[in-house]
């Protein structure tokens, strides 16, 4: 079935919701961050503001290059297969690189009451 639109009317192409969905998480994170402040160490507004930096960083770039060219697919569906298998190989061995690399110790700290 084909929708018909009247002549003038514009449609959001994939691109640019993929660009506003990027930019909806960047300013959600940083209200997060500003209202949540209190909750958090300094470090740990410093490394989850890092993480995320580098995280929208991968995304926009991952955006950019799908939409670029076929060899940019290519290169997102390369790197998203990369990414997956470095997610599931630190959730399968999670004790291992919480051991060796305390960048893995995460430890919860507050919970929804501490909040309230």
């Amino acid at each position: 079935m084909l929708i018909k639109i009247k002549k003038g009317a514009t449609v959001m192409n994939t691109q640019k919701l993929m660009y506003l969905f990027g930019l909806f998480s960047v300013v959600s994170v940083i209200i997060h961050f500003v209202v949540s402040a209190p909750h958090y160490t300094e470090e740990e507004l410093i490394s989850g503001s890092v993480f995320f930096s580098i995280a929208a960083f991968i995304f926009y770039l991952f955006v950019y290059l799908y939409f670029r060219s076929v060899i940019g697919k290519k290169i997102v569906m390369w790197g998203v297969i990369i990414i997956t298998i470095a997610l599931l190989a630190i959730l399968i061995n999670y004790d291992y690189f919480e051991k060796n690399y305390p960048i893995f110790a995460f430890q919860a700290q507050s919970n929804i009451v501490d909040i309230i």
